[in-house]
């Protein structure tokens, strides 16, 4: 009979175990690695003498001469904002009158120029590439935005390892300062 009592007891143990410990093990390994998703990357484009550089945006720990214009960002990536999603081509619009914020996926480039209207409030454009062949395929330039009115930043959003290089031949078509080019690598996504 005692045996019984400390099998069932180690059981126990085991069970409160499972059930406490490991899932504030897994929240914690969740919070940690989602810091990575408010660091991302600016292609600063150069003219003429000046080399292609990037610089590192820390959202969540803005410095104080850019804390406006970083919050700003932030808001138009991360909050629930009206947005238009394309996938595979198929346009899924926000049932607001004034989306800010348009997500595509990389076959669904072709779409953009053919929403019109719709387009002529997004602030920001952002594109997910998920496989190593779509960077080939990313090309944008003003002639094919030419209805984003009020575009002012391209964030382009990746599974697959980016170079500021690679970035930078995506764009095309924008004086310095049009637009701001961000992209983050990032594989939980």
């Amino acid at each position: 009979m005692k045996k019984i009592y400390s099998s069932l007891a180690i059981l126990a143990k085991l069970f409160i175990f499972l059930f406490c410990a490991i899932p504030t093990f897994v929240l914690a390994q969740n919070t940690s690695s989602s810091q990575n998703d408010f660091i991302l990357k600016q292609v600063n484009q150069g003219n003429g003498n000046s080399a292609l550089s990037e610089t590192s945006i820390d959202l969540q720990h803005p410095t104080d001469d850019d804390e406006l214009d970083l919050v700003q960002l932030k808001s138009l990536i991360f909050d629930n904002i009206p947005t238009i999603y394309i996938v595979n081509r198929n346009v899924q619009d926000s049932e607001e009158s004034f989306p800010q914020r348009l997500i595509s996926d990389v076959s669904s480039l072709g779409v953009l120029s053919d929403n019109g209207n719709k387009t002529r409030t997004i602030k920001l454009l952002q594109v997910n590439i998920n496989q190593i062949q779509e960077k080939n395929l990313v090309r944008l330039n003003q002639s094919n935005l030419e209805g984003f009115k009020n575009l002012t930043h391209i964030f382009i959003k990746s599974t697959v390892s980016l170079s500021k290089e690679e970035v930078n031949q995506m764009i095309s078509g924008f004086e310095n300062g049009d637009v701001v080019l961000l992209y983050q690598v990032n594989s939980n996504f």
